[in-house]
């Protein structure tokens, strides 16, 4: 099927009135910047038909040009009419982070008053596209967001969240996806390629009647279209990889610490007794959630010497979950588990569970469980108490519960409940938790708005104040899925950046201690004796990883303590 035959079938479903035929039903406006930095206007299937017809509605529309949260001014164009370009064209290159807006009145078409909204972002990256912020010229306005599998399309009207919005996006490989919009106004696209992108959206006011120079209509439809460039942060990365001389990637790969077994990301880590300790994780394709690409195995390593993985009794297999020691036994916490096959509906469930292992007698014990189900959160111990922070409740499908509660236990006590904590100040899941200076620390993460953060949320147990540190470095996808550890009184943290960073005795900035061999996230960071850290597993945007980096970090500590 054509591209074009796929954009017609799907604007057909949109209107869900059956009343859009012939041109209306398979042409809208669109937006680009040429080669020579000058705004375009055309009409036409896709944005790669620019020699269509012009309507008389675009032939009058005015294009504005805005950067960043300044007043948007007009911007000049002529009519063209060439061989391979019908349409409108300025006169003067545009600025580079320029948003072009265009809004056009196409008028009444069999009885529905339709109008257009087009609208082109400058950038690749999604830092780029936060920076440009929302088109309030629009009353339909169409804004590309992170999200954890691919692309976050986010269509607002008049500025409030649009739900059960049809969205059809086109990435740069011809293939059409399409999706509606949840309750906060976003639909998720996985795996979109880089390059250009192309979104269609509408909102249909079926039954709504009026008048619009003098004739009658019974319904109004509005469109919206969206272009922008994707360069995802896979591509830089394997750009960077390609550049690499094959020993310098030799040289990296290689590891005083075997291997896991398999590939795995958003596992559960920890230290205890001179044993490395790994709990089940994701494995298996990328966004590709089933129970068999959940890991069966709970494997632990000598950290002085050790060369083999040793597999112990499993429980839940779960991905996004915490382990942590304490007293010479683990404790694991909630999770997500994953009920369908691999190529059936995903059937996904956050678990309250909480059990404790006993290394010595090679023994799970279950204890009190969470107070609600929950998964993609963290946690650590301070002192004799374990908390619990960030994370979401997932029932059968993605559209999870973002929770607010933080809980602490006292792992002293075996008859011990949970007991709230002071309620944080953010919403966010994929996030790391850490302490510092006996307080808790809650970084990175995405929020509810499928935003990536870089926030770094502190709480005080002895006050119950919430307060925040420096935020962690990096842009785009930099802080999701991020690993902390408090290492001889020191924050470190890492999460798809470069470098490790290390959080300044004031709280105020971080600072890059070193280059990492391997960036990654959904990891790990855990000890490995004095001024030594270890990066464990997880992803990286060229897939799963099954390696440990040792990072020694003995200069710097000698430095700072």
């Amino acid at each position: 099927m054509s591209l074009s035959a796929v954009r017609s079938r799907f604007v057909f479903a949109l209107s869900a009135l059956c009343l859009l035929a012939g041109q209306a039903q398979a042409h809208f406006p669109w937006l680009a910047v040429d080669g020579e930095g000058r705004a375009l206007v055309f009409f036409g299937e896709n944005p790669d038909e620019r020699n269509y017809h012009l309507p008389e509605a675009l032939a009058a529309a005015k294009l504005n040009a805005r950067v960043g949260d300044a007043e948007a001014a007009e911007v000049p164009l002529e009519l063209l009419e060439e061989e391979d370009f019908v349409g409108r064209r300025s006169n003067e290159p545009v600025a580079k982070d320029a948003v072009l807006e265009l809004t056009a009145e196409y008028g009444i078409y069999h009885g529905m008053l339709l109008t257009y909204f087009a609208k082109h972002l400058p950038g690749e990256t999604i830092a780029a596209w936060e920076k440009a912020g929302p088109s309030k010229g629009l009353k339909l306005d169409v804004t590309p967001k992170a999200a954890d599998e691919g692309l976050a399309i986010a269509v607002a009207w008049e500025g409030e969240p649009l739900a059960d919005a049809g969205v059809a996006l086109t990435d740069s490989t011809g293939e059409t996806q399409e999706g509606k919009t949840d309750a906060k106004g976003i639909a998720t696209f996985a795996k979109v390629a880089p390059g250009p992108v192309s979104v269609i959206t509408n909102q249909m006011k079926k039954g709504e009647k009026g008048e619009h120079e003098g004739k009658a209509y019974t319904s109004v439809a509005n469109y919206g279209t969206l272009t922008f460039n994707h360069k995802t942060a896979s591509a830089e990365k394997a750009a960077a990889k390609a550049e690499k001389p094959a020993k310098a990637e030799a040289e990296e790969s290689a590891s005083a610490y075997p291997a896991l077994p398999e590939a795995v990301s958003s596992f559960g880590g920890a230290v205890c007794d001179g044993y490395l300790y790994v709990y089940s994780g994701h494995i298996g394709g990328e966004h590709e959630h089933s129970k068999d690409n959940l890991s069966q195995k709970f494997l632990r390593i000598k950290l002085d010497g050790g060369k083999e993985w040793e597999e112990l009794p499993m429980e839940t297999p779960l991905q996004g979950l915490p382990l942590v020691a304490h007293g010479g036994k683990l404790y694991r916490i909630g999770g997500l588990n994953a009920k369908n096959a691999d190529g059936e509906d995903e059937d996904l469930h956050s678990v309250a569970e909480f059990s404790s292992y006993d290394p010595a007698a090679k023994k799970w014990t279950a204890l009190a469980p969470l107070p609600e189900a929950r998964s993609s959160h963290d946690a650590v111990v301070i002192g004799d108490k374990l908390y619990v922070v960030g994370g979401w409740t997932l029932n059968g499908d993605r559209k999870g519960t973002w929770l607010d509660t933080a809980w602490s236990i006292d792992l002293k006590d075996p008859a011990a409940k949970w007991e709230p904590i002071a309620k944080p100040t953010f919403r966010r899941r994929a996030l790391a938790a850490a302490q510092w200076n006996g307080k808790l620390v809650a970084l990175g993460g995405m929020d509810e708005e499928v935003n990536i953060s870089r926030q770094v949320s502190l709480l005080d147990p002895a006050t119950g104040e919430w307060t925040e540190l420096a935020e962690l470095p990096g842009e785009d996808m930099d802080g999701f899925g991020a690993a902390a550890w408090n290492l001889d009184g020191k924050l470190f943290a890492s999460g798809t950046q470069e470098s490790l960073y290390r959080l300044a005795d004031d709280g105020k900035s971080w600072e890059a201690v070193l280059e990492l061999k391997q960036p990654r996230f959904f990891h790990r960071l855990l000890p490995a004796g004095d001024a030594t850290l270890l990066s464990i597993a997880g992803a990286s945007f060229d897939g799963h990883l099954a390696n440990i980096e040792e990072v020694s970090v003995a200069t710097d500590a000698k430095k700072t303590n």
